[in-house]
């Protein structure tokens, strides 16, 4: 029978040569019986209620030595019932505390031991179905010595945190980051997880920021570090002060608003924090990026949709101790233990880990805005290598403060937007479902958190950080993906991050779209836009024809009642947002449209559009008839140029019956009747709101959070204390 289903037995026990007791057979069991391992007795005898350490002043010391049997001490908290643990309470507030004064020890082999007893203790009762988190304190520690004990393990902790004196330093830190994940990730709404509040009393942030800088970028230390520093960020950010969230804004320093000054920038505050967490967001990315770069060719289409499988996927029966990702060797990469498509777990860890990763960036651009920019051009480590010294046809005329007019030396792509604009050109591809919406809904956010910020815009349109970035596109058999030919030739960076917007709004054209996506898509194109009509940019080359077209295809698909009756607000907001972008082009496109020519496509596309534009304008003045957004008023100009030409091109027809109308011909009758054409100069058309995460995004980030805690929980594996010399 199986080990905890056999009958309780009294052990007998001699002392060994150290004065320890030395396990014999139980009493009732024949000769042959196996001696039992001395772990397995003596918790054996701790879950049937029994207190064998009071007989012996150095048991817990002799006790820490011993290597821990993870699957049996799993098994034992696993069988034992909610209410046979808190019967036996005792002897778990005795194990619980004696594990905290072990990891004061001198001995690396104690400590370990004591991290991966707690670790195995606290993630078992964790899994318990009890009435309230409150039962889980008492299981543990008891309330009346809950402060205390926690307190003592995370100062504990946090000691071991900061040391570099121990021969197995990456271990012993390795193994408390896993039981502090463990802790973080204990319920699935972070916010009723009380035990965090220890975390502020125990400030943790100087010790997980100095992780990211001290180690290798790939190392699965300081990546465990940024995720649990995520997790702490966003507990309890909206009902009370937030220790960390605070930290983090407080990495923000002082730099020049006015200028780019390149490759040299004032030094912000703790700049090697910040360049810290921006280099291990970028290597995880990367890792992701480059697994899957060797195995997708131009044609190679399984792959690929694979890849966007797995990021929407849910975990399905996860098993904790199978997953290789938290306890790894130092020497695995990410690639090694989330990646590998040959582990059982392939399907199952990858998106909690994607999640995290899009969230930890989206907390440094987010709450270290003035300071990020730093993160992106201050180390030349952290760009990528490949760029091209050639000059690019698609880099034209800009007038930015500060940006090189002349070309220059190339720089290339900082990295970390390298990474992330292929990851994110995958994730806003293939958008099928509730969770993937989530990690593209991220992405776009992250998108208008960086377009927002005036130095990033000039990165962006700077000429000595045009690179070749090999974003993701649908083929044309709209079969598969390939990469993109439009960033074939080193460009602005900005054409990039057009070309991903593009692909999002092109590829999702359906019945059922999702409205905010789509908005939140109009709005980075918006803050685009602003910033070329603010400094006259124009991008030579580039092929504006296409966002046209697919505005106006997006026009096409809301343009109905289903659509409008079903999501009236939403729809309407969305409307807004197509007029507005449109009137940018129109009232102020001779800033940033390169050729005067521009105008003659944007109204060729507008007129050949004509019934679906007229349509649009119907249902915008049925369903606002209250006119609480303006939307008719917003719509005049593109009416006034659908009307006034279309009269135009209506008068020439009759007046040349037999001619067949060519494209050429059109776009000749629109040049001659630009001065007849009368429009109405519309105000704020580039004022925008700037981004508050709080109240518009609080929902979302709750969801988010509590996403990210259950899914990576399921990748929690107890440390392998056999790697530790």
């Amino acid at each position: 029978k199986d080990e905890m289903e056999s009958p309780r037995r009294v052990i007998q026990t001699t002392p060994d040569m150290y004065g320890s007791p030395r396990i014999q057979a139980p009493v009732g069991i024949g000769k042959h019986s196996k001696i039992k391992e001395k772990f397995v007795a003596i918790y054996e005898s701790f879950f049937a209620g029994e207190d064998v350490s009071s007989s012996n002043p150095t048991f817990w010391d002799e006790l820490f030595l011993l290597k821990v049997n993870v699957p049996f001490l799993e098994r034992c908290i696993m069988m034992t019932s909610e209410e046979q643990l808190k019967s036996i309470r005792g002897v778990i507030h005795n194990i619980f505390s004696h594990c905290c004064i072990a990891l004061g020890d001198q001995n690396d082999l104690r400590v370990i031991h004591s991290l991966e007893t707690l670790s195995i203790l606290l993630q078992g009762v964790f899994k318990k179905k009890f009435n309230s988190f409150g039962d889980v304190i008492t299981v543990l520690t008891g309330v009346d010595k809950a402060d205390e004990l926690f307190i003592q393990l995370l100062k504990s902790i946090k000691t071991i945190l900061d040391s570099s004196n121990t021969d197995n330093v990456h271990h012993v830190k390795l193994a408390s980051v896993n039981l502090l994940l463990i802790i973080a990730t204990a319920t699935d709404n972070v916010n009723q997880n009380s035990i965090l509040e220890y975390f502020s009393t125990v400030d943790f942030f100087n010790s997980l920021t100095h992780i990211t800088t001290a180690l290798p970028t790939c190392n699965q230390l300081s990546f465990h570090s940024i995720i649990l520093l995520v997790i702490l960020i966003n507990y309890r950010k909206y009902e009370s002060q937030n220790v960390y969230m605070k930290r983090m804004i407080e990495l923000n320093g002082t730099l020049n608003t006015k200028e780019i000054k390149l490759p040299h920038e004032q030094v912000p505050v703790n700049a090697e924090a910040l360049n810290g967490l921006a280099s291990v967001i970028a290597a995880t990315c990367k890792e992701c990026v480059s697994f899957h770069s060797k195995n997708i060719g131009a044609k190679q289409t399984g792959l690929i949709s694979s890849l966007f499988w797995v990021f929407s996927r849910s975990p399905a029966n996860p098993s904790p101790t199978a997953s290789p990702v938290i306890g790894a060797s130092e020497t695995e990469t990410l690639s090694n233990s989330v990646l590998n498509p040959n582990h059982p777990n392939y399907l199952e860890i990858t998106p909690a880990t994607e999640c995290l990763v899009l969230f930890a960036l989206y907390e440094l651009v987010y709450l270290t805005k003035h300071s990020f920019i730093y993160c992106l051009i201050s180390d030349q480590s952290h760009v990528n290598s490949e760029v091209s010294t050639t000059s690019s046809s698609s880099t034209g005329n800009n007038s930015v403060e500060g940006v090189d007019k002349t070309g220059g030396d190339h720089i290339g792509c900082p990295d970390l937007l390298y990474q992330f604009f292929i990851l994110s050109s995958t994730l806003l591809l293939e958008v099928k479902d509730p969770r993937s919406v989530v990690f593209a809904k991220l992405c776009l956010i992250i998108f208008l958190n960086l377009l927002e910020d005036d130095k990033v815009c000039k990165l962006l349109h700077h000429q000595k950080y045009k690179s070749y970035v090999p974003i993701y596109q649908r083929s044309k058999s709209n079969e598969g993906f390939k990469v993109s030919e439009r960033t074939k030739d080193n460009g602005l960076l900005v054409t990039v991050v057009l070309d991903i917007l593009l692909g999002y709004i092109k590829h999702h054209l359906k019945k059922n779209l999702d409205v905010n996506l789509y908005i939140l898509t109009l709005e980075c194109i918006k803050r685009i836009l602003c910033f070329q009509k603010k400094y006259k940019v124009k991008l030579v080359n580039y092929k504006w024809r296409e966002h046209w077209t697919a505005l106006l295809s997006l026009i096409r698909i809301i343009s109905n009642d289903n659509i409008f009756s079903s999501k009236t607000q939403e729809t309407l907001e969305l409307s807004y947002h197509i007029s507005n972008v449109f009137n940018l082009f129109i009232t102020y496109g001779d800033r940033f449209l390169p050729e005067t020519t521009d105008y003659d496509d944007l109204y060729y596309e507008m007129i050949r559009d004509a019934k679906s534009l007229e349509l649009f304008y119907y249902y915008v003045d049925r369903y606002d008839s209250n006119g609480s957004m303006s939307l008719v008023r917003h719509l005049d100009n593109i009416a006034t140029i659908v009307k006034h030409f279309t009269a135009k091109i209506e008068h020439y027809n009759s007046t040349h019956p037999d001619e067949i109308k060519e494209p050429k011909q059109i776009i000749e009758i629109i040049k001659n009747n630009y001065g007849s054409l009368k429009l109405t100069l519309q105000d704020d058309l580039d004022k925008y709101k700037e981004y508050q995460e709080n109240p518009a995004q609080i929902s979302f980030f709750r969801q988010l959070i509590r996403t990210a805690v259950c899914d990576y929980r399921c990748t929690i594996r107890i440390f392998n204390s056999q790697k530790v010399a």
